[in-house]
């Protein structure tokens, strides 16, 4: 688990806005984060969507353009 965290904050340090950690239930790597207001937008528990907030393709608090391809609502 240390490895992959390790990893995942090499990247974030290089700039990569979405690094997820998978297969660690309940760490943080495994959400999607705003890249501007920094609050979770996807919320996952291993391979489950909890929540969403986001607003056709947008942060639902800030607005801010989140990259990828999601489904109007949690599965």
């Amino acid at each position: 688990a240390s490895t992959l965290q390790r990893a995942r904050q090499i990247g974030i340090a290089e700039g990569l806005k979405y690094v997820f950690v998978g297969n660690i239930p309940g760490e943080e790597g495994e959400n999607s984060i705003c890249p501007h207001c920094r609050k979770t937008v996807v919320e996952r528990m291993g391979f489950s969507i909890i929540s969403q907030n986001l607003d056709d393709g947008k942060c639902g608090y800030c607005g801010e353009p989140i990259a990828g391809v999601f489904s109007k609502s949690a599965t």
